[in-house]
């Protein structure tokens, strides 16, 4: 699925965190392309956003139209080189997945990992209320 579409899906106290790493990706590609001096070689599509043992899992792959590895020579080790976007989209996926352990999936107030059969990231409140439904 395309970036916006994911954007649009409803992923309920992480709508927010997964929010800013789609913007942050958009960003990143936005600079690669620039940098690269040509519109939408460099793209992502969202495989699948989830949660797994209590904390969030965006998958996803990168794709280029066409070939952009530089040729031998000084602009292959350039600094903002293709491989470098990808290191920071990587990176940025990292960070929210990472972050994702800290923020409840129900409501997005701060939150803690909860073993309770299954891990789930809760608040106190949500946590609470989960164990009032049992």
């Amino acid at each position: 699925m395309k970036l916006s579409e994911a954007k649009e899906m409803d992923h309920r106290g992480w709508n927010v965190l997964i929010n800013c790493l789609i913007n942050t990706i958009e960003t990143i590609l936005k600079n690669a392309n620039y940098d690269l001096e040509d519109k939408n070689k460099l793209k992502v599509e969202v495989d699948q956003i989830k949660e797994k043992y209590g904390g969030l899992r965006f998958y996803y792959h990168t794709y280029c139209d066409e070939s952009i590895e530089p040729e031998e020579g000084p602009e292959r080790n350039r600094i903002g080189s293709w491989d470098g976007y990808f290191h920071m989209i990587e990176g940025a996926v990292w960070m929210a997945e990472d972050m994702s352990t800290n923020i409840c999936e129900y409501c997005g107030n701060p939150g803690k990992l909860r073993p309770d059969g299954w891990w789930k990231t809760r608040c106190d409140r949500c946590e609470e209320e989960q164990k009032v439904r049992l």
